[in-house]
């Protein structure tokens, strides 16, 4: 039997090829011009962090320790081999002992704005799964019911360091649902001072911002369309939150044009708040204000026994953000040889880690930059009461409405520049603190703690509270300038 066959046919593969190389030249492109796009940011980033404090590193660098005369800021003396840190020290008292004298004692928010919060908006605007909120799925699991090393803390639990929005939109309903505290929230537009906007609340990271923004089509327009009291009038009203930061080439909101960057009228008059109030570029984010990372601590701790374990502590890597300062820190501490004098947990990698804890137990905690000047770690380390410690100024320019009254008496600023060059070490700094000054950092940091945390439950002295007395008096101002209407839903 003869078997037949088919005839053989050649197949030109010409086109598959030449598809599979444009796919392939594409994708390279894209590759290559975001890798350009973030060493371009990074370069900028870098150049802001060698040069932002020059003129306090020529001052700690001199031979002379501060007078009544002198502005550090001002002071013009060359840098000399060796770092003063008596001057450091005595200038950073001479800071705080002022501060103090004008510091007022913490107290509740008396008179908060009545806010209104957009709610039912549809799905192209809403990626949170979580219709129904609570407490577990806005700020995480309860810590004191999960293992013993857990149970001393009552207000700890694991909330994931981009939920701002959500924990927001949890506390208004919170408001709404119990009529607590009716003066802080209202259902009637024309009697809200502010508008909150709970668009794209779900926790995510940079590139889930970009492909949402990127593949909603016409959303400028929908947003305009959803919320029916925005309009040129009432636009300072309004607040959008983006729980990401800004200022690094992780910059969430850059791919969300016309409404939260580069933003068109009225949207460029909105309120928006997100964990860095600081840009590269920022004319494109008008209105912006920089808010505290959620902690894992969510109200006020017991003083804890100032004995502590810990002189120094770093939680966090050193492949990222300032690499030079972390790097300079890891490198120390190891160093070192000896824990209590300092520790570096460089594995830490998420909120629930229960390492986190060590904080309550150390003098110092290590904050140097992130991918943006600010990181969660600073809000772990004032909840568990730990002094922070900052390696930039740019990170000393804090949220203004939960710390900048009190950071004078509240962290260590330490020079950068000098810092990465080795001619600071960390261990002779902080073990050379006079007692009066520790004292005075403690008792700040015990005391005020309580403004740089995201209470559960409405709360009129938390960050959250003040966050909006903040916004609200912005948008006062604005009013007064003309830049809209006292009120107009028209």
């Amino acid at each position: 039997m003869r078997l037949r066959t088919r005839p053989h046919r050649s197949v030109d593969a010409s086109p598959r090829l030449g598809i599979k190389a444009v796919l392939i030249a594409t994708m390279a492109y894209c590759i290559i011009t975001r890798i350009w796009q973030q060493s371009t940011l990074i370069s900028q980033y870098a150049e802001i962090f060698s040069q932002e404090t020059w003129g306090r590193e020529n001052y700690y660098m001199s031979n002379h320790a501060p007078n009544s005369e002198e502005t550090v800021l001002s002071t013009k003396a060359p840098p000399s081999s060796s770092f003063d840190y008596a001057a450091f020290w005595q200038n950073a008292l001479h800071e705080a002992l002022a501060n103090q004298e004008q510091l007022h004692p913490p107290a509740d928010v008396t008179k908060c704005p009545k806010v209104f919060l957009y709610q039912n908006l549809s799905t192209s605007l809403r990626d949170d799964p979580n219709k129904l909120l609570s407490i577990e799925t806005v700020f995480g699991e309860d810590f004191s019911r999960i293992g013993s090393f857990r149970t001393s803390c009552t207000v700890c639990r694991g909330t994931h360091h981009h939920s701002l929005a959500r924990i927001v939109e949890y506390r208004l309903r919170l408001q709404q649902q119990t009529s607590s505290h009716a003066e802080c929230f209202t259902s009637d537009p024309n009697q809200a001072d502010l508008f909150f906007v709970p668009i794209f609340t779900q926790p995510k990271k940079t590139h889930k911002w970009h492909s949402i923004c990127n593949n909603t089509p016409h959303l400028v327009d929908k947003i305009r369309n959803e919320l029916l009291y925005f309009n040129s009038s009432t636009a300072c009203k309004h607040i959008f939150a983006v729980s990401k930061s800004f200022g690094s080439f992780s910059s969430a909101g850059t791919a969300c044009k016309g409404w939260w960057y580069d933003p068109v009228p009225p949207f460029d008059t909105a309120l928006r708040v997100g964990y860095s109030g600081f840009s590269l570029k920022p004319d494109a984010l008008p209105n912006l204000f920089s808010v505290p990372y959620p902690s894992t601590v969510h109200g006020k701790l017991e003083p804890y026994n100032r004995e502590k374990e810990y002189l120094m502590l770093f939680t966090g890597q050193d492949n990222h953000g300032d690499t030079e300062v972390r790097r300079t820190i890891v490198s120390q501490c190891r160093g070192y040889q000896n824990a209590s004098k300092c520790h570096a947990l460089t594995s830490i990698t998420h909120s629930g880690d229960p390492r986190l804890f060590q904080k309550q137990n150390t003098v110092f905690c290590l904050e140097p930059v992130g991918d943006s000047p600010w990181r969660k770690s600073i809000s772990d380390s004032i909840g568990f009461h730990c002094i922070p410690v900052f390696f930039s100024e740019r990170t000393d320019d804090v949220p203004p409405f939960s710390m900048s009254h009190w950071k004078k008496q509240g962290r260590v600023l330490v020079p950068r520049q000098a810092f990465v060059e080795g001619k600071i070490d960390l261990y002779r700094l902080l073990s050379s603190i006079p007692d009066q000054l520790l004292r005075i950092l403690q008792e700040t940091v015990e005391t005020y703690s309580h403004q740089y945390l995201y209470n559960t439950k409405h709360d009129p002295g938390d960050a959250l509270s003040l966050m909006f007395v903040g916004l609200w008096n912005h948008s006062l101002t604005m009013q007064q300038n003309g830049v809209c209407l006292a009120s107009n839903l028209e």
